[in-house]
């Protein structure tokens, strides 16, 4: 075995020019390596695996090396480190040795490997680097060409979660069914039940999502439990809105009173509330454990999650995104946003009356069409990259595709009064506030009404003027009360 002195007397050698070419082991050279890594000495680590790629003469290892330098850039092995941040060298770094490897050494022992690590590369939620079709190519192409890798199910969840996402819900459900039936052990099985029950769902499946969703309720890892139990709960919810009007919602416990009235209000994961303070210009957050955290944001009218549960807000012409800031032209008045991608958004133009798509680098890349004299007033995002426009002059939910054209307008005007807020839950539905008869309406991911809440108004804890909401993962309503300045959890 190579000692410590002798493992930085290799990392030397290898830092000379030529002396890799004059009959070095690569092995032995790889070794050192790994062993120097584990010491803390990386960079040493790194140079060795440079020269022995740029040398041409690590032969049947190549692959080892450039995966090693791969995972030095970018250590991420799971879905679960995406939102790590990386400077973008590293992660070009990342991207170089890994396409090497899939693209060039694909009979290689890190060929699988190399392309699962790639296609999460290719899901990261970075300008660049985001690229789902190519993520499902290569995701859903490794099960075929290393059917024996223990990469297989992690690759089939993937592919399976990037299906759903871009609207391919019976893909997804194949993938999902092949994943269980093929390793139904394997921790990757919990979560395959919860995509398998949003993509039932999606291809009109009701049966089948609520057995896919308590099965992920027994599941072991406490986290899919929950959001199985989150999704069955709406989908019941849901189900039995079909059947009467008015489904009940009790409130649960007093309401949370605030420094101020909430100009927007948002849900991130685990309930994390979120809400607008534009008077104090700050953005207040709560945490499910009752943990308070303010920052301060002058200006700040409209806040939003996106699907990787990361913070958005604007206000004025500035949109903060959570790379970086999209500042646009001067007359720009920002009152409500949708991510709709890594670094893209819709957002309402209060001056301008308009609803413009905004990308990082960009600026405003569409502008939607909006029938008559509308007056956008919310938004939300849709699966493919459109979006549901409230228009609260019109009393109409406007739906746009991704290029900003109209698709169809839903008239509300013989449901409600005064609509000022629109939120949407994780299956589609889409769910509307009434300010004036105090009810929320809900309807169908292709905008057909359901069924109607009316929202609580009598004694000390009921609404007195509901002027914004939110949705959870469970159907729970949050409501806002701009007279008393409160928060309202209704579940």
């Amino acid at each position: 075995m190579v000692g410590r002195q002798g493992r930085v007397i290799l990392a030397i050698l290898a830092s000379v020019p030529g002396l890799l070419a004059q009959g070095s082991l690569p092995e032995r050279q790889l070794r050192a390596a790994a062993d120097l890594e584990r010491d803390g000495q990386v960079e040493q680590a790194r140079e060795i695996y440079q020269r022995l790629v740029a040398s041409g003469q690590a032969g049947p290892w190549t692959d080892d090396a450039l995966l090693a330098l791969a995972r030095l850039a970018w250590p991420v092995a799971s879905e679960a480190g995406l939102l790590e941040t990386y400077r973008p060298e590293a992660l070009e770094q990342a991207r170089s040795a890994l396409e090497r490897i899939w693209n060039e050494l694909q009979d290689s022992n890190s060929a699988a490997e190399a392309g699962y690590r790639l296609a999460l590369l290719r899901v990261l939620p970075e300008p660049g680097f985001y690229d789902p079709d190519g993520a499902i190519a290569v995701a859903g192409s490794l099960p075929t060409i290393h059917p024996d890798s223990p990469r297989v199910p992690d690759a089939l969840l993937l592919a399976a979660r990037l299906h759903l996402r871009a609207g391919r819900p019976a893909r997804a459900r194949e993938l999902c069914w092949e994943l269980l039936s093929r390793f139904p052990d394997h921790p990757a099985a919990a979560r395959a039940w919860l995509i398998a029950g949003r993509a039932a769902f999606a291809s009109g499946l009701r049966g089948e999502a609520m057995t896919a969703f308590g099965r992920a309720q027994a599941a072991g890892d406490a986290a899919v439990a929950r959001r199985g139990l989150e999704a069955a709960t709406l989908l019941d919810r849901l189900s039995f809105g079909l059947l009467r009007s008015d489904p009940a919602y009790q409130p649960e416990g007093s309401m949370l009173h605030l420094p101020e009235r909430a100009g927007d209000l948002a849900l991130g994961p685990d309930d994390r509330v979120s809400a607008t303070l534009g008077r104090r210009g700050e953005l207040w957050s709560r945490a499910r454990d009752g943990s308070l955290d303010t920052r301060a944001l002058p200006g700040v009218r409209a806040v939003a999650y996106d699907a990787w549960g990361r913070l958005w807000s604007a206000g004025g012409n500035t949109v903060m995104m959570p790379a970086a800031n999209l500042v646009l032209e001067n007359n720009r008045e920002i009152i409500a946003l949708a991510p709709v991608g890594p670094a893209a958004a819709w957002v309402v133009d209060s001056k301008a009356r308009s609803v413009l798509r905004v990308e990082a680098g960009r600026g405003v890349v569409v502008e939607a069409t909006l029938p008559g004299k509308a007056t956008p007033l919310d938004l939300v995002g849709t699966e493919d990259g459109g979006a549901w426009v409230l228009d609260g002059r019109r009393r109409q939910l406007h739906r746009v595709a991704s290029d900003g054209s109209l698709l169809e307008t839903r008239d509300l005007e013989s449901l409600m009064r005064t609509p000022l807020a629109l939120a949407r839950d994780q299956l589609g539905y889409l769910y509307v506030l009434d300010g004036k008869q105090k009810l929320v309406v809900i309807f169908t991911p292709e905008g057909e009404m359901l069924s109607r809440v009316a929202l609580p108004t009598a004694g000390e804890g009921g609404l007195a003027r509901p002027d914004q909401l939110a949705v959870g993962a469970a159907g729970d309503l949050l409501l806002a009360d701009g007279r008393k300045k409160g928060l309202l959890w209704l579940r």
